[in-house]
């Protein structure tokens, strides 16, 4: 609609120019109706490419199934799976279902809470949890939100 706005600006003020270098001057050097007609041809010019550049990055996360808070989250996950550090522990741990492994000030391997960093449980004291690395984003984690593309979309753009 924006762009189509700047196209009906733009045909507004070309009957009064015999060539694109002329624009300027029709806008800034004639009635007070190319003034107005100009100013939005501006704009639509500016804006269009923003709005179009927008739409795309939200119809890019509706397919991904994540919001923009959690493209971060997911972010940090795929980093951490990546150096091999995320790993599910079952029993959960204080309702966590993920830690991540990491060393202590004295250099011991723990697990920590993704939460608040707090020690969850130690290499050298598993206190009875199985740890188990998580290898795979696509295969080992479910993301709940993610119901697919058409889903997604009727769910953020027509509800």
């Amino acid at each position: 609609m924006l762009s189509y706005g700047g196209v009906l600006c733009f045909d507004a003020l070309s009957p009064q120019m015999t060539h694109i270098s002329q624009l300027w001057n029709v806008i800034t050097s004639t009635t007070d109706a190319n003034k107005v007609t100009g100013i939005f041809l501006i704009l639509c010019t500016i804006f269009s490419p923003i709005v179009i550049i927008f739409t795309g990055l939200h119809l890019r996360y509706i397919y991904l199934g994540v919001t923009t808070n959690e493209l971060d989250k997911w972010g940090e996950v795929e980093y951490l799976v990546e150096l091999g550090l995320l790993y599910k522990v079952s029993p959960n741990i204080d309702n966590e279902t993920f830690v991540e492994k990491a060393r202590d000030s004295s250099g011991q391997t723990v697990y920590i809470s993704l939460k608040d960093e707090k020690i969850l449980t130690s290499e050298a004291n598993p206190q009875g949890y199985n740890l188990t690395q998580v290898e795979s984003v696509l295969d080992d984690l479910v993301n709940e939100y993610d119901r697919g593309f058409w889903m997604n979309f009727k769910e953020r753009v027509l509800v």
